[in-house]
């Protein structure tokens, strides 16, 4: 009677494999902690959220061959606060992307998306996706305007339209300056046209993905030891993100990795002939 309720390894086994066919199919996205920004010159509260998304962890698609990524998503916006360097506490409402529906693609498609004409990869759909995001965070953005900002527009016209111009390139900016996991984003001043006269020079604030000294992670994928991820891979071939920058030479976003070390693999080879030579001369 005591055994009789005992299940075998194989009714274990067969029971596990029928709720994972139905727990693990690539279809709802999963929560997952989030940093808010990876922006290094300020720091935000909270530091991360939990947002859904899709990939190979969330999901399966019955086969190595295909790979589990988002189909449709939504940009929300998180009010955090941030500080900067001086200490100034603000509130910042950040864009941020909250995938919605899971589906399964072929890995190679994603390879080939780079090759396929910007006009037919992407068209009027991920023009109007962009249009459609700029307006939310624009009506948000004078939605969300406390009481006493609005009575100081209400002073000086002009100042608020500086304002709330300075407001919509920020935000503009934050879209635009996503890097792949792992990477943070640095901001830059770019001085264009240095040889004029000052009045003909212009600054303009750019931003591109670097690592950190002590990220090692990081550090092993600008040197080119590791690739990206195929959600960032795809989002760089999308031109939702910015390429990060390599140790020895520029991202290969074909092979969604940077170039490796050409003294390290000259010397690699060479070590390795060397061996090669060792070992004929052993035989004879």
């Amino acid at each position: 009677m005591i055994y009789s309720s005992i299940r075998t390894p194989h009714e274990l086994a067969t029971d596990h494999w029928h709720r994972m066919i139905v727990a693990t199919k690539c279809r709802k996205p999963m929560p997952r902690v989030i940093p808010v920004s990876n922006n290094t010159s300020k720091r935000y509260e909270p530091y991360a959220t939990i947002l859904h998304r899709c990939g190979e962890d969330t999901g399966c698609c019955g086969s190595t061959a295909s790979v589990c990524t988002v189909k449709r998503y939504e940009v929300v916006m998180v009010y955090v606060f941030s500080y900067d360097f001086n200490y100034r506490k603000e509130i910042e409402a950040l864009p941020m992307q909250n995938h919605t529906e899971c589906h399964c693609v072929n890995r190679g498609s994603l390879l080939m998306h780079d090759s396929m004409p910007r006009g037919k990869r992407s068209g009027q759909h991920h023009q109007a996706q962009q249009w459609q995001q700029r307006q939310l965070l624009q009506q948000q953005s004078q939605q969300q305007l406390p009481t006493s900002t609005i009575a100081h527009w209400r002073r000086s016209d002009i100042l608020a339209k500086l304002q709330l111009q300075k407001q919509q390139n920020l935000m503009e900016n934050m879209l635009s300056c996503h890097c792949p996991q792992h990477f943070n984003v640095f901001e830059e001043d770019v001085e264009r046209h240095a040889h004029l006269p000052r009045p003909h020079s212009v600054f303009t604030r750019k931003c591109r993905c670097d690592c950190l000294l002590n990220n090692v992670m990081c550090q092993r994928f600008k040197t080119g030891e590791e690739a990206i991820s195929l959600e960032d891979r795809k989002c760089i071939l999308e031109h939702n993100c910015k390429p990060p920058v390599c140790l020895y030479g520029d991202f290969n976003s074909k092979l969604g990795k940077c170039p490796g070390s050409t003294i390290a693999s000259s010397s690699s080879s060479s070590s390795s002939s060397s061996s090669l030579q060792r070992l004929e001369v052993a035989l004879n």
